[in-house]
């Protein structure tokens, strides 16, 4: 069935893979005698989850339909980082971040179009990156790139990462 859908619409291909990647790798439990994951996600297909969100939404647009969907649907896909960082796994969380926030500024343009506010996408972030970020202990190096990135992505999706960057 899932092939046949997959060859019926290739843009399932990416959900798919999206997927698997967290079957493939579980979140840590929360109990405390387990030690942290030592594993690290793969972000890519975070990256291909907001390519498709963004896709959608347009699709969306251009059937007509009023509705954003942007902020609820990566609200969902942001929810998968701050398991990470409940579990007290931040340094997973982070890079679930970065790859979101990376793809929202390599893809908003597509949306940006449709006169597509980035606002709440960013917000939603920036809440989920300061909790990540509280989360665990970061080296002066690794705040100064994050600080840097955080500035950029502010810059380039006209929002605030406030929370974050003070985090």
């Amino acid at each position: 069935l899932v092939q046949a859908l997959a060859a019926e619409q290739p843009a399932l291909l990416d959900r798919i893979d999206y997927h698997v990647g967290l079957i493939a790798e579980p979140i840590a439990s929360k109990q405390p005698a387990t030690p942290a994951r030592r594993t690290a996600v793969d972000p890519a297909p975070f990256r291909r989850e907001v390519r498709q969100i963004l896709r959608h939404a347009v699709e969306g647009w251009e059937s007509g339909w009023d509705d954003d969907s942007i902020t609820q649907d990566l609200q969902t896909l942001v929810s998968k980082a701050r398991e990470f960082t409940e579990a007290g796994d931040g340094n997973n969380a982070l890079a679930v971040l970065a790859a979101i926030s990376e793809a929202c500024v390599d893809y908003w343009d597509d949306v940006g179009d449709y006169s597509a506010e980035s606002y709440e996408a960013v917000e939603l972030l920036d809440h989920a990156w300061a909790e990540a970020i509280l989360s665990i202990d970061l080296a002066p190096a690794e705040k100064a790139d994050l600080q840097e990135k955080l500035e950029g992505w502010q810059d380039q999706l006209d929002g605030s990462f406030a929370m974050g960057l003070e985090a």
